[in-house]
């Protein structure tokens, strides 16, 4: 019989008595930990370290780190607030020196004739404002300016003159142009204008040059993050991500991840941005005329499919409610015809209940076409990639646990145990063992033509390694069920 391996007791020791070593690699068992990372922009108030990833763990830390009404502040609530347990990073960038600030107004005419409220939507938060009898549409905007200042979670600043209150975004950049303006999103009885008085809104717009994405990139390194949220989705921003995870994809970095951003328009411009667009590692959500920033609205919907994705990847991510986010007013919602037509374009989808509570559909990447410019479902669903992920850090996992400081033989060899040798069919032994664990717990399927297609060899040029085919099948989410219904007067007899 050969000897037993040891990894601590030397097999020359000459000290008597009993020496005892502890393995502890058969003891664990696998678990995940996927983290999240925020990409987007902090104010000069501040105290993060811009282009510093830093991990978050409460709202008022946000606030501090980044600005009371920063976009870094604004989603790492929905964020949090869609998946309390996740572990929550963020990339602070400041912003770009030659950007331009969006700008947006509200106006107010007449002379309130009764008593009531302003319920001036801004970014989805609302401000009421008190109506005296007699308040001039000057009194108003004065007063509500003051309210909406006072309000430091606002991503914007107000000064009023002569009944406009004229709003700056906070940041410069195109996020201020997702900032939303709006009366009375409620509507009546519960929010109604005092008479006597008429309102306007012009929406912001104007903002332009995002920071530089490459920066917060190279800052991340080889950090692992499996959810990178976007704050916004211009095309440089969203080549240089999809590039970024393509390679973390590679087998020499094998990190994995995908992205989740928002875009707000309507139909038409977001089937022309998602056709324009084919990027595998991407999920793009449209929704249109919803008050919520496409920055809070992407921060919700990867918390919310975090949770899920976390708990079983294959399992399908539908009626899953976004927290906090506003649905668009009925009229504004996407029918089923419109869904179809954002599916068909790589834009993933949201639906909206009667009490105005979101719920995200279906996540798809936004992923169309090969390399060939032929249509392809491969990579359709985020699902398979997260399944797919999973199942690659499981078989990692379970044989570095098994073959680290093994020896490697050929097969046939009369070996002793206690040794740490391997052979190949040792390790196809385990891989196969492996993929029928995976089948029990529902994430890969079809074992049987998996051990038939399944190839382990040692590499005839490099004797220190084995090479492994590896087909493997994985459990798709369940999201169409197609009934046929055939209608009978009266069933024919047997």
């Amino acid at each position: 019989m050969g000897n037993i391996n040891f990894n601590q007791i030397a097999n020359n020791i000459r000290v008597p008595g009993v020496h005892i070593e502890l393995d502890t690699s058969k003891a664990g068992s696998y678990s995940q930990n996927l983290r999240t990372v925020l990409l987007g922009q902090m104010l000069s108030t501040g105290t993060a370290t811009a282009l510093t990833p830093i991990s978050v763990h409460s709202e008022s830390e946000a606030i501090t780190l980044f600005g009371a009404g920063s976009v870094l502040h604004r989603m790492f609530v929905y964020a949090q607030g869609n998946n309390s347990l996740q572990e929550i990073w963020a990339v602070p960038m400041a912003d770009n020196s030659a950007g331009v600030v969006a700008t947006g107004s509200v106006t107010f005419t007449g002379t309130a004739t009764t008593a009531g409220t302003i319920f001036l939507y801004v970014a989805g938060q609302v401000t009421q404002t008190s109506v005296a009898v007699g308040d001039t549409a000057t009194v108003i905007a004065g007063n509500v300016a003051a309210i909406i200042n006072a309000n430091k979670a606002l991503p914007v600043t107000a000064v009023a003159t002569a009944g406009t209150i004229a709003f700056t975004s906070k940041h410069k950049g195109t996020v201020g142009n997702q900032v939303d303006l709006r009366f009375n999103y409620i509507g009546s009885p519960d929010e109604i204008t005092p008479t006597g008085i008429t309102t306007s809104v012009t929406a912001m717009s104007g903002g332009l040059t995002n920071p530089d994405i490459t920066q917060a990139i190279a800052s991340i390194g080889d950090e692992p993050f499996e959810y990178w949220v976007l704050s916004f989705c211009d095309l440089t921003t969203s080549n240089a991500i999809n590039t970024e995870l393509n390679s973390r994809w590679n087998p020499n970095r094998a990190l994995y991840g995908e992205a989740i951003g928002a875009v707000v328009g309507s139909l038409s411009s977001l089937q022309t941005f998602g056709a324009a667009t084919n990027f595998s590692h991407i999920s793009y959500v449209g929704i249109y005329d919803t008050p919520n920033p496409a920055y809070e609205l992407a921060a919700g919907v990867s918390g919310t499919a975090s949770v899920s994705l976390n708990n079983d990847p294959a399992i399908a991510l539908t009626n899953l409610q976004v927290i906090g986010i506003q649905a668009p007013p009925k009229e504004s919602r996407f029918k089923n015809t419109d869904r179809q037509t954002l599916y068909l374009n790589g834009i993933a989808c949201t639906t909206a209940d009667r009490n105005g509570n979101v719920f995200l559909e279906r996540l798809i990447t936004n992923y169309q076409v090969n390399a060939a410019g032929l249509p392809d479902n491969a990579l359709l669903d985020i699902n398979t990639l997260a399944t797919t992920a999973y199942f690659f850090r499981y078989l990692d996992y379970v044989l570095v646990q098994n073959f680290s400081n093994s020896k490697l033989a050929n097969d046939n060899n009369n070996l002793s145990g206690g040794q740490a040798v391997a052979t190949p069919t040792v390790i196809r032994n385990a891989i196969v063992s492996i993929y029928n664990d995976l089948v029990n717990r529902g994430i890969v399927d079809n074992l049987a033509e998996f051990k038939k297609r399944l190839v382990v060899q040692r590499n005839t040029l490099d004797a220190t390694r084995v090479d492994v085919l590896l087909p493997f099948q994985i459990v798709s989410p369940l999201y169409v069920i197609g009934i046929k219904g055939e209608l009978y007067l009266q069933f024919p007899s047997a």
